[in-house]
């Protein structure tokens, strides 16, 4: 018998990277998945990314899932996904935030603007998120919502006063959550991903190889995650294995947050770490949202 067996989900951002992987891994775990993007418009890259998940899934077993467009920084479109997921699966047993933004800007270069753009993407969307699931999960007495935060959000990075701010108060909102809501049997947790082989990452390291083996010198591990890697610790929360853990925070990260930056990384080459640190542990290249 499959972990999640008989049991519903909702991912946000779930048609590429981490969503994706955390999609496909439920699925395979056997619940059934609704898979949330942002609306397509004239994007034909949205409705191509929704075709390939939807592939994965099938591929791997799972039923074929559900799909609701929904701008999760709307709060109209979240009471609305909410409705449908309900409407759907009669309950909803599993709530993944999975929607998220990493942009590069020094402090001082840094407009209100996207500052509060940041904000609503990585941090308002998941409150919003974790509030209407909970509103579906409370009266069907109870089920497991995991955020996905960053290891950015533990650790400080120059040039990402925003980012690792906005994922920071993701976890002090899930510890926050986890304690109003075990009462009512809502478990909330969250996944704190490192480096992680997605879109942004590519865009980071392509054609730079200096940067790529800087980054897998920092990490422990050597290398960086899959996004399917994510999805397990995902499944892990879900499930019943972990049962009486709430309000914590998974790192997901190969070791990056267990240890100083220079720890692991041959002598010979800290000098090229030196030099590329300011990029490589800034990223900087903006990455577009996580998921569609």
């Amino acid at each position: 018998m499959a972990l999640l067996d008989g049991k519903t989900a909702v991912v946000t951002g779930a048609t590429k990277g981490i969503g994706r992987g955390i999609a496909i891994e439920l699925a395979r775990e056997g619940a059934r998945v609704l898979i949330n993007h942002r609306e397509a418009g004239s994007d034909p890259r949205v409705a191509q990314n929704e075709r390939e998940t939807l592939r994965l899934i099938k591929e791997a077993g799972g039923v074929q899932p559900l799909v609701c467009e929904a701008d999760l920084t709307r709060e109209k479109d979240a009471v609305r996904l909410a409705d449908f997921a309900r409407e759907a699966f009669s309950r909803v047993d599993i709530w993944v935030n999975n929607v998220g933004l990493h942009n590069v800007t020094p402090a001082l270069g840094q407009s209100m603007e996207e500052w509060e753009k940041l904000f609503r993407i990585n941090t308002t969307s998941t409150f919003i998120g974790c509030r209407e699931a909970a509103r579906v999960m409370l009266p069907a007495g109870g089920g497991a919502i995991i955020n996905i935060a960053s290891k950015m959000g533990t650790v400080g990075s120059a040039q990402n006063a925003c980012y690792c701010s906005a994922k920071s108060a993701v976890i002090m909102m899930t510890r926050c959550l986890a304690a109003e809501w075990a009462s009512g049997g809502i478990r909330v947790n969250a996944i704190a991903p490192g480096v992680t082989l997605t879109d942004p990452t590519y865009a980071v390291i392509e054609g730079r190889p200096a940067v790529e083996a800087a980054l897998h010198y920092r990490t422990p591990l050597g290398r960086f995650a899959e996004p399917s890697e994510i999805g397990k610790a995902a499944v892990f929360l879900a499930s019943g294995l972990s049962s009486y853990i709430t309000g914590t925070v998974i790192a997901c990260d190969g070791g990056w947050t267990g240890h100083s930056d220079f720890a692991g990384i041959p002598p010979d080459k800290i000098e090229d770490w030196k030099l590329e640190f300011p990029r490589v542990g800034s990223f900087s290249r903006t990455g577009p949202a996580r998921g569609e």
